[in-house]
């Protein structure tokens, strides 16, 4: 931003003329009377009786204008002796007059900024840079009204009718979210992803699952962080128990589990990372906690899935 500055030297200007002498009377041919027939106003002062001659008035006059001739040729002489004739008028200083415009030492107007402080613009280091939330904020909401809006991932991943659809179609069981909303979160450690997921089918024998995925990082194309997986959703199917489980990246270091088969009901999926404690919560019930100080911070996020038919109709992030 530049700034201006503005003298604040007086602006100088002529006098105005002085205005024309008022008579007190009607003027020559005014409301169209001559001026010659008119009657003299009550009050007006009268012509003397006996005036003196004219040519006594045109001697006086040319006398007093003789006066006012000389007296005045005596001062502009005066004047020029003083040098102050020239056509450069200088200013000079007078104490205790305030309307002095001559600027002394030091005052003068300046040019430009003045403030000569400077401002360190250059970039703090910081392995973790962190972000003023209020608790319980939403930072996010998913709107898939019109399409995935930005999110991507696997192609077995669809959008219908305002849902997110996953088609059952995934056949790599992998590390990490298959697919992630378009909102990532740098410098914020402490959060909740929450949403409604039903299944709608999977495909029996072939070990179904999914579940959801943050803090995490990507560190020589693997994918590093928290997860949680509700396996294998065909379990009672084979007199086996399905869990729901938070693990590290590989799925196969598994911090703690309980027991649960999601059926084909719609359930509300909530998974938080505070710290080194995580949570996860189903229809509002805490099932699982556990402390754990591998990724305290990580910005990826989202959902995967595996042989399972899937039905997503909300998504949100929230500070915690």
């Amino acid at each position: 931003m530049s700034l201006s500055q503005t003298s604040d030297l007086p602006c100088l200007k002529p006098h105005d003329p002085a205005p024309p002498p008022d008579y007190g009377g009607a003027q020559a041919g005014q409301f169209g009377q001559d001026i010659s027939t008119a009657s003299p106003s009550p009050g007006a002062p009268k012509p003397p009786k006996s005036g003196t001659s004219r040519r006594g008035v045109v001697l006086a006059l040319a006398g007093v204008t003789g006066l006012v001739v000389v007296g005045g040729a005596a001062t502009l002489f005066e004047l020029a002796q003083r040098g102050l004739g020239s056509s450069t008028l200088t200013p000079t200083a007078s104490s205790g007059n305030s309307s002095n415009m001559t600027p002394t030492t030091g005052t003068s107007p300046t040019v430009g900024p003045t403030d000569t402080s400077t401002v360190d613009t250059s970039p703090t280091v910081s392995s973790s840079p962190t972000v003023a939330v209020t608790p319980g904020t939403t930072l996010y909401t998913a709107n898939w009204s019109s399409g995935l809006n930005g999110w991507a991932g696997s192609p077995d991943w669809k959008w219908l009718n305002g849902v997110l659809l996953n088609d059952g179609t995934n056949g790599n069981v992998t590390a990490g979210q298959t697919i992630t909303p378009p909102y990532q979160l740098e410098g914020i450690s402490d959060y909740a992803l929450e949403t409604t997921i039903q299944v709608v089918s999977f495909k029996n024998y072939y070990s179904p699952q999914f579940g959801f995925a943050l803090r995490g990082t990507t560190v020589s194309n693997n994918w590093q962080g928290y997860a949680t997986a509700i396996a294998y959703i065909d379990a009672s199917n084979h007199g086996d128990i399905s869990n729901v489980q938070i693990t590290t990246e590989d799925y196969s270091n598994q911090l703690r589990k309980t027991p649960f088969d999601p059926g084909k009901g719609k359930h509300i999926y909530r998974f938080e990372a505070k710290g080194n404690v995580l949570r996860f919560f189903i229809d509002g019930g805490n099932v699982l906690e556990v402390t754990d100080n591998r990724y305290l911070t990580g910005s990826q996020l989202g959902l995967w899935c595996y042989q399972t038919q899937l039905s997503v109709t909300s998504f949100k992030i929230s500070a915690l």
